[in-house]
């Protein structure tokens, strides 16, 4: 074996990016002038491989080199990261994780009581991002780029907690794909930079309401946080690579969870009744006194909690975090997210 001379080169895991873009076409990867996104984490990256290593007829008892049988061709590959959420990633995420555009009053996206979107084919054009995104990881090694096309975001948890960036929002996300990834590809060219504007929770600074029955209070809150939950599933397969015909969202369903921390008192301490006694309750957190004014906000009129509400002591006072489940009602909305693009 001929021997190579070890290099002088030495990464940090920062020196990784994260880009995102939407897909024009489902099945085609976009790398055209592709976002990047602000990662605080490492970027996990986790393939299915179908792989045999099972003992085959043959001489003696072992492991034979062509006994053994590898695949990745229509399996699932999940992308997860932490980022720092500006104003235009906010939005990409958003919209996919929905699987709307911004839209209604106010402007923003929203899940409604009846959504059931229709499936995507493979090879669809006219696309955005609410229906398929393209992620390229990017390696500080010159042609080992990965790139994922075909993707969606199940799950998107979003945070704003004055613990964290004085209370800066971030996200969590997990993205997923049965289309191949391009690996050894080329860094994507034109790429934007992170955005400068970002939503912070001192920005939901004019409505902050609870209202179990059709009794609204005012309260204090310390954190907020909320998680869109829309699985995704690929159907079928065509071409040499095993690839979906299509794609379906909310797939078997499609939620919202919402947590929010409050200042125990006279006006909360009675909501952990309402765990044991199921009363539907709804919330309104906005940067406008009026909802309808909001380009800040978030609001989720049927929500029911599920787990215990325990109060705890912290530097400025008793606070109890509250987390729901948020249910549709027979019309309307079962949340909606509002951010001003």
């Amino acid at each position: 074996m001929a021997v190579t001379t070890v290099t002088t080169e030495v990464y940090s895991m920062s020196e990784w990016r994260l880009a995102v873009i939407g897909e024009a076409t489902l099945g085609t990867p976009n790398v055209t002038t592709m976002q990047l996104i602000n990662i605080d984490s490492d970027v996990s990256v986790t393939s299915e491989v179908i792989q045999t290593l099972d003992v085959r007829s043959g001489v003696g008892r072992t492991l034979k080199t062509a006994d053994v049988y590898t695949s990745d061709y229509g399996q699932l590959t999940s992308i997860s990261f932490s980022c720092i959420l500006d104003r235009t990633v906010s939005t990409i995420l958003h919209s996919n994780a929905f699987g709307l555009a911004a839209a209604g009053s106010p402007s923003g996206y929203a899940m409604a009581y009846d959504y059931a979107p229709a499936a995507v084919l493979n090879g669809t054009g006219s696309l955005t991002v609410k229906d398929a995104l393209t992620f390229a990881l990017i390696s500080p090694q010159s042609g080992e780029t990965r790139v994922f096309g075909g993707a969606c975001v199940p799950s998107l948890k979003v945070t704003y907690d004055p613990a964290t960036d004085g209370g800066r929002g971030h996200a969590e996300v997990k993205a997923e794909t049965r289309y191949r990834p391009a690996d050894g590809a080329a860094t994507p060219s034109s790429m934007a930079a992170f955005g400068t504007i970002f939503g912070y929770l001192r920005d939901f600074n004019a409505l902050k309401q609870f209202a179990p029955g059709a009794s609204g209070f005012d309260v204090v809150v310390n954190k907020l946080a909320y998680e869109v939950i829309n699985p995704v599933a690929y159907l079928g397969f065509q071409g040499a690579s095993g690839n979906p015909e299509m794609l379906r969202r909310a797939s078997p369903s499609a939620g919202f969870k919402l947590m929010v921390g409050v200042k125990y008192d006279s006006t909360t301490a009675s909501y952990w009744e309402n765990r044991r006694t199921g009363t539907t309750m709804s919330f309104e957190i906005s940067n406008n006194a009026t909802w309808a004014g909001s380009t800040f906000g978030v609001k989720a009129a049927y929500l029911k909690l599920d787990s215990d509400v325990v109060p705890s002591g912290t530097d400025a006072g008793v606070f109890q975090d509250l987390s729901f489940t948020a249910t549709a009602s027979t019309s309307g909305e079962m949340a909606r997210v509002v951010i001003s693009s």
